[in-house]
């Protein structure tokens, strides 16, 4: 495959695309829909550093469009190598210049937030395992100058960050997922005092069939009644090599008034990684939103 294009299922017209801080540096995954729509990949380049904001999204033609019932920029920011000192993107500690203090890395966030907000990005990605991703967005909605009427935020349950900001645990996880009930309860509370009115999208963190959590009533019935109690939309991220028939299965899933459960699904797309786009194609006939993560292979189709 050429490094510099790659074929898109007919049909997918991506909705969004979730950047990193790594990709902040080195963005192009899809600069445009009207790139998308002719099916061709633009070659990644450098186009902003962190502290330099003066590239504008919005600029690009088609770069705007319909997400979460919102006219808002095809790109967002995820927040989980800007949340804990250990992440898997490469050159992250390269990133964090080893300010990875919780104080140096809150400073840090907020940097690259001010400068995702200047260059049009109005939807950003958080997770209870993404460290304190969460305490640091919140900080930065209420301490900043930004309009919040115009930001769009998502945050997920089912991992817990376990690293006690490690970097080197010893071989130990950083996060662990755990999809029942209880934990579901629990970390939405959590969510809620962290980001409150401000949340738009929850979404189960990486479903799988192996956690059983498309097929758990009570974690369907609770998701649905936050839904119609809190109005936030409900969505999945997907992760593994089942991402297709996974998703397949949670368009099936219905709340107890039969509406569909999930409004929005977040995969893994990119040049190296491309079995979701046909059930990708599949939930965007059906009216959900799509959000690609790791477009940029976590710095792999970089330069670093």
């Amino acid at each position: 495959m050429n490094a510099g294009t790659s074929s898109l299922p007919s049909g997918l017209n991506i909705r969004h695309f979730k950047l990193s801080q790594t990709s902040l540096k080195h963005t192009c995954c899809a600069r445009s829909q009207a790139a998308l729509s002719s099916r061709s990949f633009p070659r990644p380049i450098r186009t902003m550093a962190v502290t330099r904001c003066e590239y504008d999204l919005t600029s690009k033609p088609d770069a705007v469009g319909n997400f979460l019932g919102s006219s808002v920029p095809r790109m967002g920011l995820g927040l989980a190598a800007l949340g804990r000192p250990g992440y898997i993107n490469l050159g992250h500690g390269d990133d964090l210049e080893n300010k990875v203090d919780v104080e140096g890395m809150r400073a840090r966030a907020a940097e690259v937030l001010d400068c995702a907000h200047t260059a049009g990005l109005r939807y950003y990605d958080a997770a209870r395992s993404y460290g304190k991703s969460e305490e640091f967005l919140s900080q930065w909605i209420q301490g900043s100058r930004v309009g919040t009427e115009d930001l769009l935020v998502g945050s997920k349950w089912g991992y817990r960050y376990t690293a006690e900001w490690n970097v080197d645990t010893g071989g130990d996880p950083h996060e662990v997922k755990e999809h029942t009930l209880a934990h579901l309860q629990k970390q939405t509370l959590e969510t809620t005092d962290q980001l409150g009115h401000h949340l738009n999208l929850y979404q189960i963190h990486s479903a799988t069939f192996e956690s059983g959590v498309l097929e758990n009533a009570d974690v369907v019935g609770e998701l649905a009644r936050i839904k119609r109690e809190k109005g936030w939309r409900i969505g999945l991220t997907l992760s593994g090599v089942q991402q297709a028939a996974t998703l397949r299965a949670a368009m099936k899933v219905q709340a107890p008034d039969g509406s569909p459960l999930f409004d929005c699904v977040q995969a893994t797309w990119n040049l190296l990684e491309q079995s979701s786009g046909g059930a990708l194609v599949e939930a965007k006939g059906a009216g959900m939103d799509v959000i690609v993560k790791e477009a940029m292979a976590n710095g792999r189709l970089t330069s670093r």
